[in-house]
């Protein structure tokens, strides 16, 4: 009787699990993001920064590079040879008696087994001027990799702020075009009661129901800009065209705000002159010195 009872009950146990509902995980949320975030965001996943830095330390290792040739140079070699046969083989091996050695055994050639260990030491002591052009022309690459980073790190910021004041006003459109369908058809309500009612002309009516159907390929555009401007501010965040976006910046004043860290640092409103690339205006002439250098120490 109680064994009865028992698989009774744990039978109506199981039933009450299974008939339980599965709890859903809840929807995904939308992601606040502003300005300085996605600036953020972008930087961290940026290719073209990446390879940009990867220049500034490849520059830094061959400035590096350069300026070790004034230092003096030690090396070690090490090698080792098995001789298996060679034209020296037998030759000295009945050049003694029996029992006796011939003294031939000393000698450098015919071995079987050979090490070879050399060190090497040099110094620089006259080259001509080549390691200093060495020196100008990596400090002159740091700079010119420092340059293509903070150009890349431009050209990012403008995309992504572009971009995002560009997705940031498609929804204001959306909203302005939403609004203006929805005047539209209330015009049109109203004056369909009024028409009902001879107050108003059919011809009312006609132009009122055009207003409000011009006003919805209108809204369907309005969308669709809207989506493509999401689009391309998730292909420059690299994030899935899935996720869901909530902006945070608002186009409320007349001028847009400037990200923060992005202030340019000049006090005068003038226009700089454009900056000439170290690599062009030191480049060449430290390569045509070591060139000369060259040609120096070869005499």
């Amino acid at each position: 009787m109680k064994s009865g009872l028992l698989s009774t009950a744990m039978l109506l146990f199981a039933v009450a699990a299974v008939a339980q509902p599965v709890a859903q995980d809840p929807p995904g949320q939308a992601t606040s993001l502003s300005l300085e975030d996605a600036l953020t965001m972008a930087e961290a996943k940026s290719e073209q920064v990446a390879i940009a830095r990867a220049g500034v330390t490849r520059a830094v290792e061959e400035k590096k590079r350069a300026r070790s040739e004034r230092f003096p140079q030690l090396g070690l070699q090490a090698s080792y040879d098995r001789t298996l046969a060679s034209e020296f083989s037998g030759l000295f091996e009945d050049a003694g008696g029996e029992g006796e050695e011939s003294g031939f055994e000393d000698l450098p050639f015919g071995r079987k087994n050979i090490w070879r260990v050399g060190l090497l030491f040099s110094q620089a002591l006259y080259t001509g001027g080549r390691i200093s052009a060495l020196e100008m022309m990596a400090e002159a690459g740091q700079s010119a990799a420092g340059i293509e980073v903070a150009s890349a790190r431009a050209r990012l910021g403008l995309d992504v702020v572009r971009a995002y004041y560009d997705a940031v006003l498609s929804d204001r459109l959306v909203i302005i075009a939403e609004a203006a369908l929805t005047q539209a058809d209330a015009a049109y309500q109203q004056t369909t009661l009024a028409f009902k009612a001879g107050t108003q002309p059919e011809f009312e009516q006609l132009r009122a129901q055009v207003e409000r159907d011009n006003q919805r390929p209108i809204l369907i555009r309005r969308k669709s800009d809207r989506d493509l401007a999401y689009l391309r501010l998730k292909q420059l965040l690299e994030l899935p065209a899935s996720a869901t976006l909530k902006l945070t910046a608002a186009l409320d004043g007349l001028t847009l705000p400037c990200p923060s860290g992005s202030r340019p640092s000049w006090r005068s409103s003038r226009r700089p002159r454009p900056r000439t690339s170290p690599s062009r205006c030191c480049g060449r002439p430290c390569a045509r010195r070591k060139t000369r250098s060259a040609r120096a120490t070869r005499r």
